[in-house]
């Protein structure tokens, strides 16, 4: 059996993934970086697999795309006001 993958460099730009809405806009790993960083959230990527962010010294998903997580930054950080 042979078939043929692209490799992408863990890029989930949207509509790439099924995990993203329709038309969803580019996120970058570094975007969400960034976005964490600026809002005091600490998070990691397993691999190309999911975003992670740490609360009270607990790990928590934070989604398996970039654009997943970027959002999810915003309802984590009022969370965890």
């Amino acid at each position: 059996m042979s078939y043929y993958m692209r490799h992408t460099m863990g890029q989930d730009w949207g509509g790439r993934r099924k995990e993203n809405p329709d038309n969803c806009p580019k996120i970058s790993g570094k975007q969400v970086r960034e976005k964490a960083k600026y809002l005091g959230i600490e998070v990691k990527r397993n691999g190309y697999e999911n975003w992670w962010y740490k609360n009270n010294g607990q790990w928590y998903t934070g989604g398996t795309t970039n654009y997943i997580c970027w959002k999810l930054l915003d309802e984590i950080f009022e969370e965890l006001k």
